[in-house]
């Protein structure tokens, strides 16, 4: 969560809240009332790609093979939304159960390429006339955990905790 990036993940040992369940179950068993807990994250990642251009050779100045160099485009993928929410009931005075949900990764990416000229050498022969082949392709990859904690208190000084997480991983890919 925000608190424990902010404290450069250094609560583990300083678990009293409902962020969490997944780093110190046994820490939940101190809590005494119920808790929801969420975040919401900004993420921004620029991904380069070789858009077109000319990467070896002699510019022909015919169609799209005019400029001497490789031409990079970027594809920028903003992501806001939640990225982690928490629900901490307490079981009498010595146990607390936790559900969660958090947003690992969320990654979305388009792309296009005209292809770039090269220059190609067969038997000797120059030609400054090839071309790769234009591709285009998008990608999304999704990772969420969902899981479960429990904390019971033994003693005023001791406690136990277990939890169970699931991992959901999606990947979507079309390239042409």
């Amino acid at each position: 969560g925000a608190r424990s990036v902010g404290m450069r993940s250094a609560i583990n040992a300083a678990t009293d809240d409902a962020t969490a369940p997944f780093t110190n179950p046994a820490g939940l068993a101190r809590l005494s009332r119920r808790e929801v807990s969420g975040e919401l994250r900004f993420k921004r990642l620029d991904t380069p790609f070789l858009f077109g251009g000319r990467i070896t050779g002699t510019v022909t100045n015919t169609g799209l093979d005019t400029i001497p160099n490789p031409v990079y485009r970027t594809d920028t993928d903003d992501q806001f939304g939640p990225a982690f929410i928490s629900f901490l009931w307490p079981i009498g005075s010595r146990a607390s159960v936790i559900g969660y949900r958090h947003e690992v990764a969320t990654i979305e990416n388009t792309y296009f390429s005209q292809g770039v000229f090269e220059r190609a050498v067969e038997l000797g022969i120059i030609d400054d006339h090839t071309r790769t082949t234009p591709t285009g392709g998008s990608r999304e990859v999704k990772i969420g955990n969902y899981g479960g904690s429990v904390g019971y208190k033994l003693t005023d000084k001791l406690s136990v905790g277990g939890g169970v997480s699931f991992y959901q991983f999606h990947l979507e890919a079309d390239f042409a």
